[in-house]
């Protein structure tokens, strides 16, 4: 069996400083860089955590922006040299928001910040940000609010790439009083942008459904794929090199004189016309098979060969006593062919069945060399402890060191790295700058702001909070912010005139 070097395949644990049981991490691939998205915890507050990291794993830099909750599925993207992001406030708050951050890629500063407010809209629960995508130089924003009768509304927010909004539209099939959701949003290689969501029929019968609308936001079709079960979690959608649809959604099969949840893998034109499907998982069988298995897709993505890779989780209740997880993660050719699926385990040493893990994202690696998948990891000796789990795979799914028989790999214990250590407490835009500057703070800190020169434009303790800075007498050119906190760490931060 073929196998990559060491170096390029492994699993790494890191530690997030979580506090909570679930969260959402994504996964951008640029070159020889990683970059993650996730959802966590940053001085005890929520925050959308962004990190860079080497191909092998190791942390270059972590930015934190507080009060903000990221997005659930594909809240950064990586174009260029440019970082672009969404999130959306607490939802808990009953916030009706999303926030655009624009950052720099090599060092994680600042570009752009803009929030936009949706209460003449959202009239009833928060606003959910699910991802955003880069589509004809404009950014779209996604996601979805319940309203004041509880259903579930879909909205896209059109902007500049500086911020500047253009349209928000918000969408709802007709007749449908029940779960409206917006995922996936994606051009469909023909000029157009379509996405899954789910149609609801009394008595609580979903189908995922496909709707197609042209660049400024008007609907053009709806395609509809019955099923007789409820769509939970969500259906995952992706468009793939030959411009069909590839989408997951769920249904029902009689085994052993039971009714099983069963997840299909379905390949359509853009008609509808089914060309493939597959029951999912499709070969591995260890798996006790009782109806309270569930099987969730969790991000479907594109191959440059043609065919897609999914990543996903396995519930199972083992002998009717506990609950656990295993990720999983599928490689299918141009035409559908399974080409093999990797299930995913570890051991820490006491029990290995009932540890969690699950895998959210999944990327092709750019040098061709396989795959990176990002998710979440609890070990059953500490179920309060999250962890990133970060697999790097070669092509045919095996790691290196690591048995690859009966298409299960058993990890073996993780050491856990701590991603939260050195997490910027500084955000400073527009970068570039004109006639003012904004700042915040997460904690006080001195700041130092110095042109090339060494001269000093500001030197001065800042308190925590949102302050604004005059600079329109600064010379063009680029400063040096410089911020010292109270532990003693020191970070630097390039500014533009």
């Amino acid at each position: 069996m073929t196998r990559g070097k060491a170096q390029d395949t492994y699993v790494k644990s890191f530690n997030v400083n979580q506090g909570q049981s679930d969260f959402s991490t994504v996964l951008e691939l640029s070159g020889d860089e990683m970059f993650l998205g996730v959802h966590t915890l940053c001085e005890k507050s929520k925050c959308l955590l962004i990190s860079k990291l080497s191909t092998d794993g190791n942390i270059i830099w972590n930015k934190g922006f507080k009060s903000s909750d990221s997005g659930n599925y594909d809240f950064i993207k990586v174009i260029n040299d440019t970082i672009y992001a969404s999130g959306h406030e607490d939802w808990n708050s009953r916030s009706k928001s999303a926030n655009y951050y624009l950052l720099e890629k090599h060092d994680g500063d600042s570009l752009t910040h803009a929030t936009y407010n949706y209460d003449s809209i959202v009239l009833g629960s928060g606003f959910v940000n699910m991802g955003l995508i880069v589509h004809q130089e404009q950014v779209l924003i996604y996601g979805e609010f319940r309203d004041t009768l509880g259903i579930v509304e879909g909205l896209i927010q059109w902007a500049k790439k500086d911020g500047s909004p253009i349209r928000t539209k918000t969408y709802q099939i007709p007749v449908n009083m029940g779960i409206n959701a917006l995922q996936d949003l994606q051009p469909d290689g023909y000029g157009n942008l379509v996405f899954i969501t789910v149609r609801r029929v009394p008595p609580g019968i979903d189908h995922a459904t496909i709707r197609k609308i042209d660049h400024e936001g008007n609907v053009i079709k709806d395609i509809v794929v019955p099923s007789d079960r409820l769509l939970e979690p969500r259906p995952q959608m992706a468009v793939n090199a030959k411009k069909q649809y590839i989408f997951s959604h769920k249904t029902r099969n009689a085994n052993e004189g039971k009714f099983l949840n069963v997840v299909q893998l379905v390949c359509t034109d853009t008609l509808g016309n089914f060309i493939w499907v597959h029951n999912y998982p499709t070969t591995i069988s260890a798996i006790p098979r009782n109806p309270t298995n569930t099987v969730s897709i969790n991000q479907i993505t594109p191959t440059r060969d043609g065919g897609v890779i999914i990543c996903a989780h396995i519930k199972t209740n083992r002998d009717q006593r506990r609950f656990y997880r295993d990720a999983y993660i599928g490689k299918f050719d141009s035409i559908g062919t399974l080409e093999w699926e990797r299930r995913i385990n570890i051991l820490n040493g006491l029990d290995t069945l009932y540890d969690n893990c699950e895998l959210y994202d999944i990327k092709e690696r750019p040098d061709g060399k396989g795959y990176v998948a990002v998710g979440a990891h609890t070990c059953s000796t500490r179920p309060t402890a999250v962890n990133i789990l970060l697999v790097s795979i070669g092509n045919d799914g095996c790691i290196e060191g690591l048995p690859c028989v009966d298409d299960h790999l058993v990890v073996p214990t993780l050491d856990v790295i701590d991603l939260v250590s050195g997490v910027s407490k500084v955000n400073i835009y527009p970068n570039p700058f004109t006639d003012m500057i904004t700042i915040t703070l997460e904690a006080s800190a001195h700041l130092r702001i110095s042109d090339l020169t060494g001269k000093s434009m500001v030197d001065q303790a800042m308190e925590a909070g949102t302050s604004t800075l005059t600079t329109s007498s600064w010379q063009a050119g680029m400063y040096i912010v410089t911020l010292r906190r109270s532990d003693g760490s020191i970070t630097s931060h390039k500014l533009i005139k």
